[in-house]
C-alpha cells in the first residue's frame, strides 16, 4: 500500500527542495517537477 503525504516546499536548490510537514523537514528531488515553487504543496 502506498501513502501520499502532502508537504510544503520551503526552499529550492537546483533540482532538490526542502519540504516540511508538522515541523519535520526533508530534502527531496524535484527533477521531474521543475515547475514547483516555494510555498507550493506536493505529494510525497
Amino acid at each position: 500500500m502506498c501513502l501520499a503525504v502532502p508537504v510544503r516546499i520551503v526552499s529550492i536548490d537546483g533540482d532538490t527542495a526542502e519540504t516540511e510537514i508538522a515541523g519535520v523537514r526533508r530534502r527531496v528531488s524535484i527533477a521531474f517537477t521543475p515547475e514547483v515553487k516555494v510555498g507550493d504543496y506536493v505529494l510525497l
